[in-house]
């Protein structure tokens, strides 16, 4: 137990260096804050959300993340649509102009980590995709 507390510290101070040195890459050229570019993410993996899924999904209370949608939608990236069978509700839905910015932020990481990858062996860019994989499975196994 003491080897992963040592590791989790470890890592502790190493994500925010990697997402410093990610950002610039990955978010500046976009110009949409990044809680903007997420909620695109989102909706671009969900296909459409209602919004407190949305704000479930981006761990944000339902007054921030309607923000986030007014502002998305006042820009052209996200539409609302109304469920035909209950008028309270409303889907969100990303327009062209969204799947653009997360098709541009995906091509931007890509980029980025093909950069990186030239740094390591072909095995070792190979672990980091399985360790990448299984982290992301845990998220979803309500890892906490």
């Amino acid at each position: 137990m003491i080897r992963k507390e040592a590791i989790a510290k470890e890592i502790s101070q190493l994500l925010p260096n990697l997402i410093r040195h990610m950002y610039p890459f990955v978010f500046e050229p976009i110009e949409l804050p990044p809680s903007q570019v997420i909620a695109l993410c989102i909706l671009s993996e969900k296909g459409s959300c209602r919004l407190g899924q949305l704000s479930r999904e981006m761990h944000n209370s339902p007054p921030t993340a309607s923000g986030i949608v007014d502002r998305l939608e006042n820009g052209g990236y996200v539409k609302r649509h109304e469920d035909e069978n209950d008028r309270r509700a409303t889907d969100i839905i990303l327009t062209e102009k969204g799947k653009r910015i997360v098709d541009q932020f995906r091509s931007n990481i890509r980029q980025r980590w093909q950069f990186i990858l030239t740094k390591l062996s072909e095995g070792e860019g190979e672990e980091v995709l399985k360790v990448l994989l299984r982290i992301t499975k845990a998220f979803t196994h309500d890892a906490k």
